[in-house]
């Protein structure tokens, strides 16, 4: 939504994400409707004088998750800010450029990807999401990072299963387990 908003005022930027799910990452890339926004649907806007705007996205297209103070699911606040950047784009072409590939560094003001390409800017975000868990124990029946491919496929019914943590990726777990 950065470049969204960087856009909107007039100011082009390039978008960097190693895949082409631009805007998704983790959270919003999930596939099963079980993963919820741990906010309001009424309180997701991603346009600031537009409190009702992500309300209105549902209403037009998922009318049945349109509850203003429901949880709706995280893979449609991820389709919502997909088309907010898709709107923006179409609004102001020119202004934003999408590049697939992945950062390996950062030289001054100049973003280096595996390609060998180079992407020079007046100003560098980093937004990079959040990191895989790590861990010190390792193998076993440990799972270190459940958003890793497949990563619960070896959870078989019946077996007793420890979750540690508190937050929504424990949720998670538990809603895909």
């Amino acid at each position: 939504m950065l470049a969204a908003r960087l856009a909107e005022r007039g100011q082009a930027c390039v978008v960097i994400d190693r895949s082409d799910a631009f805007g998704l990452g983790v959270a919003y890339s999930t596939a099963l409707a079980a993963h919820r926004l741990n906010v309001r649907a009424g309180r997701m806007s991603a346009v600031a004088d537009r409190p009702a705007d992500f309300v209105d996205w549902l209403t037009a297209r998922h009318p049945d998750q349109a509850d203003p103070n429901g949880f709706a699911p995280r893979r449609l606040y991820g389709l919502y800010l997909r088309d907010r950047l898709a709107a923006v784009e179409e609004a102001r072409p020119d202004l934003i450029r999408r590049v697939t590939g992945a950062v390996v560094a950062v030289d001054g003001l100049t973003a280096v990807l595996t390609s060998g390409e180079r992407v020079e800017g007046r100003a560098i975000v980093l937004a990079t999401g959040n990191p895989a868990p790590r861990t010190a124990a390792q193998g076993g029946r440990i799972i270190a990072d459940p958003w890793a491919r497949q990563a619960l496929a070896r959870v078989q019914p019946g077996d007793d299963v420890l979750i540690l943590g508190a937050g929504l990726t424990m949720v998670d777990v538990l809603l895909m387990l």
